[in-house]
């Protein structure tokens, strides 16, 4: 399987930095860390509030919900992981009214589970971000190359247990 080769949150953007920022805190259960409720006040006004709520509840339906374990990283950290990048081609996505990617991000990041309330809580942070003015790009992303795959086909014997 391809992997994503690394992205910094600051490629993302100001929107996808936001929402890592945001989906991030709200995983770990930051999402009322004063610093992060003032950072989202300052640059989203009123929105500040619904989009950290919008957020906190993707991360909830996300982890409670979703038949997978979905890798973040740690709070600071400057680069993404490939997850994360899905969630903000989600919220991209969700932002942009384009059901069929969004709904393609939603079923990696819920492993088939019901997307339901990830739906509707993507769907919310998008257009809370578009309110706000703050567009969520989606991300480029290219892959790296695979590492050759070792055939199993041969079998050595190496000793006797």
């Amino acid at each position: 399987m391809p992997k994503a080769t690394s992205v910094s949150v600051v490629e993302l953007g100001a929107g996808g930095g936001y929402a890592i920022w945001g989906f991030r805190a709200a995983a770990v259960g930051y999402v009322q860390c004063p610093a992060l409720v003032r950072g989202y006040n300052d640059v989203f006004g009123e929105y500040g509030r619904p989009a950290l709520e919008g957020l906190h509840m993707l991360a909830r339906e996300i982890g409670s919900s979703g038949g997978r374990r979905v890798t973040i990283a740690y709070l600071g950290c400057g680069c993404a992981t490939a997850d994360e990048l899905s969630i903000v081609a989600l919220l991209s996505a969700a932002q942009e009214k384009d059901d069929v990617l969004r709904e393609a991000h939603l079923s990696w990041l819920m492993c088939g589970r019901c997307k339901e309330g990830a739906r509707t809580a993507a769907t919310a942070v998008g257009e809370t971000f578009g309110a706000a003015g703050m567009r969520i790009e989606r991300p480029q992303v290219e892959f790296a190359r695979p590492s050759p795959v070792k055939s199993f086909t041969t079998f050595h014997e190496t000793g006797h247990a």
